[in-house]
């Protein structure tokens, strides 16, 4: 945090600053944990995140809390995505999937692997929802957030959180039964 904050100028700024980190550290890291899987690059995608608000911490000191949450989540999103692209695979190797089965806290290791693939399935079918239902859905279901909350992260309305994840299911619905995980609906 010391490095984060010495960039930036004294007093207020850096205070200012270190509030925002304590306010959505805490989002910010699932949602990149809900894109990369992996807790280290989970950190890491925060960390970058977290460094360019810093450098440009003057240019957003104007908004309000809701606005700095939700700038904070799309930038997180975006060092996520990024991170996902240049990694050699986005998604585990068949051996690593053999060996969390195996090695996991079940008993049963074909149960396991089961539940990894429908794991699996749900996040392809996720993938393909348009980016604002997707949002609404991992706030809800992953970061268990209340529709009062994510209206505040993202800066709508309670109604319009409740009309984006009735529609994020409906498609998710459509994708699930149709088998079409591997496009954008």
């Amino acid at each position: 945090m010391f490095l984060l904050t010495s960039a930036l100028e004294e007093g207020q700024e850096r205070q200012n600053f270190q509030h925002v980190y304590e306010q959505n550290y805490r989002t910010m890291y699932h949602v990149a944990l809900g894109i990369l899987k992996n807790k280290e690059e989970a950190e890491d995608a925060v960390h970058s995140a977290f460094v360019k608000l810093a450098e440009k911490f003057g240019k957003y000191r104007h908004l309000s809390e809701q606005e700095m949450t939700s700038l904070c989540v799309v930038i997180v999103k975006n060092k996520s995505l990024d991170m996902l692209r240049v990694s050699k695979s986005g998604m585990q190797s068949e051996l690593e999937k053999v060996d969390f089965a195996l090695f996991s806290n079940t008993e049963q290791p074909l149960d396991a692997m089961i539940e990894q693939e429908n794991a699996n399935e749900l996040a392809n079918a996720m993938r393909c929802l348009p980016e604002k239902l997707r949002l609404v859905l991992e706030l809800k279901y992953f970061h268990e957030y209340n529709n009062s909350e994510i209206a505040d992260i993202l800066d709508l309305s309670r109604k319009n959180v409740e009309i984006r994840l009735y529609r994020a299911k409906k498609k998710m619905k459509e994708v699930l039964q149709n088998g079409k995980t591997g496009q954008r609906v």
